[in-house]
């Protein structure tokens, strides 16, 4: 049975050293750094550092590949009055400004009125004040996916279903708020099993892509790059927990997983 905690070590037989896993939130909300000093302290222990992707590389992206194709915006997905009904909805209940977004992949879209929802306490997310701090202590930072791995999962989910997530938030902006808060109080009680469900029930059609195939990428890596030098890795909390989820494909692989 899965032990309800977000850091876990992982040991193989032959090896001295262990390394470990950390479930995150990829943002700056406080719930999110509940646990983030009994992270950082395992931090220390480690000489380098794993997160989902290198974060360095972000600022090098060109904005372009977050944008709708052809210089697409919404309007050349819904009509004006469609889209109107919805910015009004957006505005009235997050204060968003949906026309400003309007080039942007929805996607990415629903991200940010999903921050509109938290709080953004801190400068950073999670992930990038843990790069930070490792940077700091001079251990070597890198990613365990790349960043066009990442973008190409992005930009390979239909357009059409991207449209129509945002639609449907927009129908219950309510539900959507309750959700977001719910794994917003999940993960500061460490339950990353009922964190997974929620978030795979969100996702519908998109968790294979998203989750599943995610999920192996990340656990062979780490599987794979496994030594005596301790790493400490930082993913997205959702991709710990279940059958499919990395603490499950880990053990497959003959690692022993520890909560801590």
């Amino acid at each position: 049975m899965i032990k309800s905690t977000l850091l876990w070590e992982i040991s193989k037989v032959g090896l001295e050293s262990s390394s470990y896993i950390f479930g995150t939130m990829h943002v700056r909300d406080e719930g999110a750094f509940e646990h983030a000093e009994s992270a950082i302290n395992v931090l220390y222990k480690c000489q380098r550092l794993r997160c989902e992707i290198d974060i360095d590389d972000m600022t090098s992206i060109s904005p372009s590949l977050y944008l709708l194709p052809h210089g697409n915006t919404l309007e050349n997905y819904m009509s004006k009055k469609q889209l109107d009904k919805i910015s009004s909805i957006l505005h009235k209940a997050f204060d968003f400004d949906l026309y400003k977004h309007s080039p942007l992949l929805p996607l990415l879209t629903i991200n940010k009125i999903t921050e509109c929802v938290l709080s953004k306490q801190y400068i950073k997310s999670l992930d990038a004040h843990i790069w930070e701090k490792a940077k700091s202590l001079k251990m070597e930072c890198s990613g365990i996916e790349s960043l066009e791995e990442q973008i190409s999962i992005l930009r390979n989910i239909p357009i059409d279903l991207q449209v129509k997530m945002l639609k449907d938030l927009s129908r219950d902006v309510r539900k959507f708020q309750e959700s977001v808060s719910q794994l917003r109080k999940l993960y500061i009680n460490q339950d990353i099993k009922r964190l997974y469900k929620l978030t795979k029930k969100s996702l519908g059609s998109l968790r294979r892509e998203m989750l599943y195939k995610r999920n192996v990428i990340m656990a062979n890596r780490i599987a794979d790059e496994m030594s005596n030098i301790k790493t400490f890795y930082a993913v997205g909390a959702a991709h710990l927990y279940g059958e499919k989820g990395i603490l499950t494909l880990l053990k497959r692989q003959n690692l022993k997983i520890t909560g801590l």
